[in-house]
């Protein structure tokens, strides 16, 4: 193999892990916005709905902000989470535009209807990796470009520390721009007093933040194939075996292929009542597939039907933690890793070792 060649496959893994690794952690920032907004105020207003999957109506088209948070008619929140902006000119202004489209009015989803609110706050989500400069450039250009946002535009960085004893992620305003939250709730539970005034973070642990997660597992941006194609495997495939095929999976070969024939609609629905929060859309899991037919992993078999070459990949990825949670977090990432290696593999055409195979109608000659 060229070194030309090994430095395509590289940057071919770096660029699909880096997906899947945004990806994730957008998924956490919104349970932990999700977990700190209903245990705050929750139980306070009867009306508080939290969704995760916004599709607003305007004019003749949708927006779609990353999440949304309805208290009352007369106030709410819209979220957008960006890790960083594109460096260009052109590129700011197509972000700044988007942001903007949330500035116009739009109604917000309650759980049951679109309603019109008194007023919103536009929150921008950073990572702080590069948040302050992203903000100075966002205010740059509101100068530049004599632009105002009607409502109240935040800018909050979100940073995590997965490796401390209590992980946590904290979420942190910007002071770039003279904004501040509505002055909507009490004083007990202020946002407006406690960022704006008191300069105080939002500290999200982990632990309280995990059953969100899990319920939700995904964002309103399409999942990057790697991403489902772990969860997939890892939650619902297994459910797929006969009795038999479960004793041979508990073998834990991972060279011993399963052959198992999966249909679209049928693993949409067994999707849909996995993941509580989630809605799941059909083009995504077609996508999950033929990103496995890339990783030599399935075959097409129909318009909507697949046969994937399933196997117990445990033994082939070591995983270790001792929190449960992150145990599975870890390891739908690993998964995802191992996924990307196979796919950069074969668009490189870097040939795989041969693996076993036990055929679907002859389980009985192997075993």
């Amino acid at each position: 193999m060229t070194i030309d060649k090994i430095e395509k496959l590289k940057e071919c893994i770096r660029r699909e892990l880096d997906l899947v690794t945004t990806y994730d952690q957008y998924v956490d920032v919104v349970s932990c916005w999700e977990a700190f907004l209903e245990f705050s105020y929750g139980s306070e207003y009867e009306t508080f709905f939290f969704d995760r999957f916004p599709r607003i109506p305007v004019v003749d088209k949708w927006v779609t902000p990353d999440f949304t948070a309805f208290f009352t008619e007369e106030y709410a929140m819209i979220f957008e989470i960006s890790r960083t902006f594109p460096k260009g000119d052109a590129g700011l202004k197509k972000e700044m535009n988007q942001l903007f489209e949330y500035d116009k009015d739009i109604l917000v989803y309650n759980g049951k209807e679109y309603v019109e609110v008194d007023d919103y706050d536009v929150i921008l989500l950073l990572s702080g990796r590069d948040s302050f400069e992203i903000a100075q450039r966002i205010s740059k250009y509101l100068e530049e470009e004599n632009r105002k946002f009607s409502h109240n535009f935040i800018i909050m960085e979100y940073i995590s520390n997965y490796m401390d004893t209590h992980p946590s992620y904290y979420f942190r305003k910007i002071p770039v721009l003279e904004t501040t939250f509505t002055d909507f709730f009490p004083d007990r539970t202020s946002l407006s007093k406690m960022v704006d005034l008191c300069l105080k973070s939002i500290n999200i642990k982990v632990e309280d933040m995990k059953e969100y997660k899990i319920n939700g597992v995904l964002c309103n941006d399409d999942p990057p194939p790697a991403y489902l194609a772990g969860y997939i495997w890892h939650k619902i495939m297994y459910s797929y075996l006969d009795e038999e095929q479960k004793r041979l999976w508990r073998e834990k070969n991972p060279r011993l292929i399963i052959p198992v024939e999966v249909n679209i609609d049928d693993m949409k629905a067994k999707l849909k009542k996995s993941i509580k929060n989630g809605k799941i859309r059909r083009k995504w899991i077609k996508n999950v597939f033929e990103f496995l037919i890339d990783c030599n992993l399935a075959e097409k078999k129909s318009n909507s039907t697949y046969e994937v070459r399933y196997r117990n990949l445990y033994p082939t990825i070591e995983v270790e933690h001792r929190d449960d949670f992150l145990l599975k977090k870890y390891y739908r990432k690993e998964l995802a890793a191992y996924f990307i290696e196979r796919f950069c593999k074969k668009k490189f055409n870097i040939q795989e070792k041969k693996e076993e195979y036990v055929k679907q109608k002859k389980l009985s000659d192997f075993l």
